[in-house]
């Protein structure tokens, strides 16, 4: 059986009430646009705020009884056939548990005579403690008219709903949107209103593309940079014969931290999609050419150059500290590596006064020895900070480390007779901070080959599929490589793997359609979904993706580094207890495959307690 692909509903639910409403909905909207048939889909959402209960219902293909029984249990039975082209998986069904404690589900496909449907009592399920699964009441009966598409109905709401929202999902859909409304490929409305699509702001309008492929073919378009980030409007409407096949966050660029403001339409007659023409076939050579070509235009590199160079970080915050006192709200503790490298690179010398004498702030590019210095220069003082010192690789802005080298500077200042002792102290303190330098010998670490990295065998494949069809970055991590220290063997496994930014679903549809393999794969998980998953699946095999801006060459994650990122899962849900990463550390210490000198230093650089893995979780320091 085949990897089956959940749906993500995106950021289910939040702190705040009113956007897990609108992201649950819209959760319910995607897979309606997922399984819309050629002529497009009709959504439309009914808040009643009388009886507090909620419908969303679309006239798309709907379901068959065994996509309907795939849904509600969130995966398909042993030797079931594939889904079928938008089955909304849990997706539908943690979207309807977020909105509401009762819900009902009603479907039927246009060439049915029967409509089918379940009802869940989610008070009835907790007071009687069975399984979800169980505790779906399953329907059939003869249409009363023709019809087909899919009717969800919510009742006993978890969520607040009140008149003015109505208008507020209006506002937001016609953004979510504007793409399939524009086109046509969606028609939505809330409590009978239409959605209109909103187009967002460009910064220098509508760039043209045009690339020319072998064999004639070629791939046309538009691309634009948004003035502002937007999560919504953001991603490439992928077209095919003027008909919107889907929205990519990811298409042929790289994950970069700003990719939430590139937006645009692409043109891809000539790549193949399935039946329903929902979906590009990933795995098609046209589509792999496809991205390449588009990844490597000078279109394409020209919007990422503009958004680099209008989202860089720069050294005012901290110069007007400096010469001011004053800190404004853009001084940024943790900024982007490719941040920090601007500031580093452009960093340059600054003069003012202080308690009445001149001081000049510099930077050089020295030999790395020591942070800084401070020597008298004229009637006033020199700081000279060593751009090359390996402090600045252990901070997450450079500015914070700037700022707290003024602070010891205005210390020593006070002291002109003492101030080289002083100084001499702080830079061997900053140097034992970061560890050792890149000149300086580290610790001793155990040999062992990257090679034989013991893994699952139920990653066997996973790993032969990404190596052969992958283009982008990845990482295995977390219990992904440390599985096998575990003490306990967990009734349900979940494996984490890093990829880059924007490419998450790729992986996704990959796994998904190549792996044999009996596991499921979840794209960037909540922990509302990740504590919910284990009350629907016993005994089986999940994999974890997780997009980052940098993501490591190297497949296999080291150990350290795998704990590290065990602890962020557990903080964002995986069913892992503490005691479980510390006997972890404990199982790597007798194997002699960690140093925790270099675990307690990789700690420090994310700001956490070097002890995470033994004080019970209070990790921040």
């Amino acid at each position: 059986m085949r990897g089956n692909a959940m749906n993500r509903p995106a950021s289910l639910p939040g702190a705040r009430r009113s956007r897990g409403t609108e992201q649950a909905i819209a959760a319910l909207i995607d897979n309606a646009i997922d399984a819309r048939g050629r002529n497009g889909v009709t959504v439309r959402v009914t808040l009643d705020f009388a009886a507090r209960s909620l419908a969303v219902e679309d006239d798309g293909l709907g379901m068959d009884p065994e996509s309907l029984r795939g849904a509600v249990a969130a995966m398909r039975p042993p030797g079931g056939a594939p889904p079928a082209p938008g089955m909304p998986g849990l997706g539908m069904v943690g979207a309807c548990s977020v909105l509401g404690r009762r819900f009902s589900v009603l479907t039927s496909t246009a060439e049915s005579q029967v409509e089918h449907g379940v009802a869940h009592d989610g008070e009835a399920w907790l007071s009687g403690g069975c399984r979800p699964q169980d505790a779906f009441e399953a329907t059939s009966a003869a249409k009363g008219r023709p019809w087909h598409g899919t009717r969800i109905h919510v009742s006993c709401p978890n969520v607040s709903l009140y008149r003015q929202q109505a208008g507020a999902l209006l506002a937001k859909f016609g953004s979510r949107y504007a793409r399939h409304l524009a086109s046509g490929s969606a028609r939505i409305l809330v409590n009978g209103r239409p959605c209109v699509p909103a187009e967002p702001k460009l910064e220098g309008g509508r760039r043209p593309v045009h690339i020319e492929l072998q064999d004639g073919k070629k791939i046309t378009g538009w691309l634009g940079v948004m003035a502002e980030k937007s999560r919504l409007s953001c991603g490439l409407a992928l077209y095919k014969g003027n008909r919107i096949v889907r929205i990519s966050d990811g298409f042929g660029i790289r994950g970069h931290p700003s990719m939430s403001r590139v937006t645009g339409e692409l043109h891809l007659d000539h790549v193949p999609t399935n039946p329903q023409k929902t979906r590009f076939s990933a795995s098609s050579p046209e589509y792999a050419e496809a991205q390449q070509a588009f990844g490597a235009s000078p279109v394409v590199r020209g919007a990422l150059l503009d958004i680099t160079r209008s989202s860089k970080e720069t050294l005012g915050p901290l110069v007007k500290y400096v010469t001011t006192g004053n800190r404004d709200g853009k001084f940024r503790p943790n900024v982007g590596l490719s941040d920090a490298r601007n500031i580093m690179a452009e960093a340059s010398a600054f003069e003012f006064r202080h308690a009445g004498s001149p001081v000049r702030f510099d930077f050089v590019f020295g030999d790395g020895a020591g942070l800084y210095e401070i020597r008298k220069d004229g009637p006033g003082h020199l700081i000279e900070v060593d751009r090359n010192s390996h402090v600045f690789s252990a901070v997450r802005n450079p500015s914070s480390l700037l700022a707290m080298i003024w602070e010891e500077a205005k210390i020593a200042l006070r002291r002109p007779g003492a101030h080289d002792e002083f100084i001499r102290e702080r830079n061997a303190a900053w140097g034992a901070f970061a560890g050792p330098g890149p000149g300086e010998p580290a610790p001793p670490r155990p040999a062992w080959s990257r090679k034989n990295v013991p893994m699952s065998p139920y990653l066997d494949q996973v790993k032969s599929v990404l190596r052969a069809d992958y283009p982008h970055r990845y990482q295995f991590t977390a219990l992904s490589v440390l599985e096998p220290f575990l003490h306990y063997a967990h009734r349900n496994q979940f494996y984490t793997i890093l990829t880059e930014r924007r490419v998450g679903r790729h992986m996704q549809a990959l796994l998904s359609t190549r792996v044999d393999t009996d596991l499921v794969v979840l794209h960037r998980p909540t922990r509302e979904q990740l504590a919910f998953v284990p009350n629907v699946a016993h005994n089986t095999v999940f994999v974890v993706i997780r997009e980052y801006a940098d993501v490591q060459s190297s497949i296999f994650a080291s150990y350290e580094k795998a704990l590290l990122d065990l602890h962020y899962e557990k903080r964002r849900g995986l069913p892992i207890g503490q005691n479980e990463i510390e006997m972890l550390v404990e199982a790597l210490q007798a194997e002699g495959v960690i140093s925790l000198e270099r675990l307690h230093r990789m700690a420090r650089h994310k700001n956490l307690n070097p002890n995470f893995y033994a004080d019970g979780g209070k990790s921040s320091r």
